[in-house]
C-alpha cells in the first residue's frame, strides 16, 4: 500500500474514534492524540492547495502555504463533528511522511549482509580447493614430485588442478628418465674407456698399429655417445625444438645417401624412389640424423639390397628405408 493510502486509512480510524468520543471536537481530538503514535490535527476543509484528490475516499493531498511539506486531509462527516451550530467544514490532517532514512539504511545493510553471506557460502568450497592446490604447488616447489591435488571436477578450478597434477607427473617422469639416462651413460662409457686404458698400457710396452686403430675406434665410439647426449639434450629443449626452417627433403636425402654410399664397406644395390621435390618445415640437422640412422641400420643388417622411398600422404611425408636382411 502506498504512503497516501496508508495515511487515509489511519485518518479514517481516527475519525471513527472521534465519533465514539463525547465532548467538543478539540477535546476529543486531544484525548485521541494522547493515545495514538501518529500526529494529526484538526484543519480547515477548504483551504490550501490541493495537489491530488481522492473523491471516492473523501481525501486530498494538500499543501498549506504557511506549513512545510504536504499533508493528507480527510473530510470529517457531520455526524462525527456533533456540532450544534454551523462553524464550517472541518477535516483531519496528517503529514505525508516518507520512509525514514534509518529504515532504508537498515534494509540496505541487511541486504548487503545477506549477499555477502550467500557469496561466502558459495566461495568457501572454492577457497578450500584453491588452498589444497596451493599446498600441492608448494610441495612440488620443495621437491616432493609425488604430491597431487586429485581434483577431478569439470569446472575451471578442476581443470587447473588437473594441469598441476600433469605438471607433477611430467616432472617426476623426466627426473626418472634422467636418472636412468645417467646410469645408462655411465655403463656405456665405462666399456670404451676401459678398452682405451688397457690399450694405452699395452702400447707403452709393445707399440702396435692395431692397438692404435682400436684406440681410434674407441674414441670414435665415445664421440658418438657424446653426440647422442647432445642430440637428446636438444630434443628435450622446447626452445630448440621450435627452431624450424623450410627443408627440401629430396635434396637432403640424396646428400645423406651419397655420404652413406661412400662409407659402405661392401657392394650394395640401391633402389631409390623419390619425387621431383618435397619440402617440409623442420630441423635440418635432426632430419639428417634421422636419415643417417635409418640408412646405417639398413646397411649394417642387409645382405645386398637397400631400398629408400619417399611418398606423400594426406598431410605428411613418409620416408621408408628397407633392406633384405633377416629382419627385426
Amino acid at each position: 500500500m502506498t504512503l497516501h493510502l496508508t495515511a487515509i486509512e489511519r485518518l479514517k480510524a481516527i475519525e471513527q474514534q472521534l465519533a465514539n468520543e463525547r465532548g467538543s471536537l478539540r477535546r476529543r481530538a486531544r484525548r485521541i492524540q494522547a493515545r495514538v503514535d501518529r500526529p494529526f490535527r484538526i484543519c480547515p476543509a477548504k483551504r490550501g492547495k490541493v495537489l491530488k484528490s481522492f473523491p471516492e475516499r473523501g481525501a486530498d493531498i494538500v499543501k498549506f502555504p504557511s506549513q512545510p511539506g504536504r499533508v493528507v486531509r480527510l473530510q470529517i462527516t457531520a455526524k462525527t463533528l456533533q456540532l450544534r451550530r454551523n462553524t464550517g467544514a472541518k477535516a483531519l490532517c496528517t503529514p505525508l511522511q516518507r520512509p525514514q532514512r534509518s529504515a532504508i539504511l537498515t534494509s540496505v545493510i541487511f541486504g548487503i549482509v545477506g549477499i555477502l553471506a550467500g557469496l561466502a557460502w558459495l566461495l568457501l568450497p572454492l577457497l578450500k580447493r584453491l588452498r589444497a592446490m596451493e599446498s600441492v604447488v608448494q610441495q612440488l616447489a620443495d621437491g616432493d614430485y609425488q604430491a597431487r591435488v586429485h581434483d577431478h571436477a569439470n569446472d575451471a578450478v578442476g581443470q587447473l588442478a588437473q594441469g598441476v597434477d600433469q605438471i607433477g607427473q611430467r616432472v617426476e617422469e623426466l627426473l626418472a628418465a634422467q636418472r636412468h639416462l645417467h646410469a645408462s651413460v655411465s655403463h656405456e662409457l665405462r666399456t670404451p674407456l676401459a678398452r682405451l686404458a688397457a690399450a694405452i698400457d699395452l702400447a707403452e710396452d709393445h707399440p702396435n698399429p692395431k692397438l692404435f686403430h682400436g684406440m681410434r675406434s674407441d674414441i670414435h665410439e665415445l664421440d658418438g655417445m657424446v653426440e647422442e647426449l647432445l642430440t637428446l639434450a636438444r630434443l628435450q629443449d622446447p626452445h630448440a625444438r621450435s627452431i624450424h626452417a623450410e627443408v627440401d627433403l629430396v635434396v637432403l636425402i640424396n646428400q645423406r645417401l651419397e655420404v652413406a654410399q661412400r662409407g659402405a664397406t661392401s657392394k650394395l644395390d640401391w633402389i631409390i624412389d623419390l619425387p621431383p621435390d618435397a619440402s617440409c618445415s623442420g630441423d635440418l640437422r635432426l632430419l639428417a640424423r634421422l636419415i643417417d640412422n635409418l640408412t646405417n641400420n639398413a646397411m649394417r643388417h642387409t645382405q645386398s639390397l637397400v631400398a629408400v622411398a619417399l611418398r606423400r600422404t594426406k598431410d605428411s611425408w613418409v620416408l621408408s628405408v628397407g633392406d633384405d636382411g633377416p629382419g627385426i
